[in-house]
């Protein structure tokens, strides 16, 4: 059988899958395209590794938020991609930063990932993101700096951007450095997951530093610190408890020390 005709047999497959699952799904499913073993489809796309690449990435980014609550699938999709078309930079970044926030259990995932990206293409968002999600997921402040230093000299990265790739560490709260990450994060994208994502983490910062003001009055007030946000609601000094984007809960210790939870 020619090259030729296992690309047209292994699309006619696609297309004959893609029917059945269209005949049996609901109207708001979603429908997965088949993905072939990465070899076959190296043996078989004419040298056409970035075409199968993109094909893939169209149907893993359909799987944000359609899944439920399992993203071993667009581990695998991406890892895929990754593997057909090496030079593609953008999975690596978007899995960097998405897959934590998506699944606490894939941020080994999306490290490895980046770090193949990191070794196989020159994208200053790849160390970057990379950096961030150790920041941010892992604080592992040592990792963080070493590829935010590689993000710094990578050939492209915007100047604002840069700057904060050099500058870190010279804060030594957490939470402002992980504000200024996330800003930058914003600043630096033009792709609407990202930068959803980025605003959601800002947003969620800024309801935690709200709550800790909050805290204060309260115990300024009544000279104890108090059992529960709702406390601050009864006493007046919120309106209501804040909707936090990111879908946590908050609760404060006997300390008055705010924590947010799934």
């Amino acid at each position: 059988m020619t090259r030729i005709s296992i690309v047209v047999a292994l699309l006619f497959g696609v297309v004959f899958a893609q029917f059945l699952y269209d005949s049996k799904k609901q109207p708001e499913g979603f429908a997965p395209i088949v993905v072939f073993p990465v070899p076959v489809l190296r043996s078989a796309d004419l040298g056409l590794h970035s075409a199968f690449g993109s094909l893939i990435w169209l149907n893993a980014v359909q799987e944000v938020g359609t899944v439920d609550g399992s993203y071993e699938g667009l581990v695998e999709d991406i890892k895929a991609i990754n593997a057909l078309d090496p030079l593609f930079a953008y999975p690596y970044a978007f899995a960097e930063l998405v897959l934590p926030a998506l699944d606490r259990s894939k941020v080994y995932d999306a490290v490895s990932i980046g770090k193949q990206g990191v070794a196989s293409v020159s994208d200053w968002r790849i160390p970057f993101y990379l950096a961030s999600t150790y920041m941010i997921y892992l604080d592992d402040r040592e990792s963080a700096l070493e590829y935010f230093q590689i993000a710094a000299r990578t050939p492209g990265i915007p100047t604002p951007i840069q700057g904060t790739a050099l500058n870190f560490g010279t804060q030594k709260d957490k939470r402002a450095q992980t504000k200024e990450i996330w800003n930058a994060l914003y600043q630096s994208t033009d792709d609407e997951i990202l930068r959803d994502r980025a605003q959601a983490n800002l947003v969620h910062i800024d309801i935690l530093e709200a709550l800790e003001k909050a805290i204060a009055v309260y115990k300024q007030r009544k000279g104890v610190f108090p059992a529960s946000v709702d406390d601050l609601v009864t006493a007046g000094i919120l309106k209501a408890i804040p909707q936090d984007p990111l879908g946590f809960m908050f609760t404060i210790d006997e300390k008055g020390a705010i924590a947010s939870h799934l």
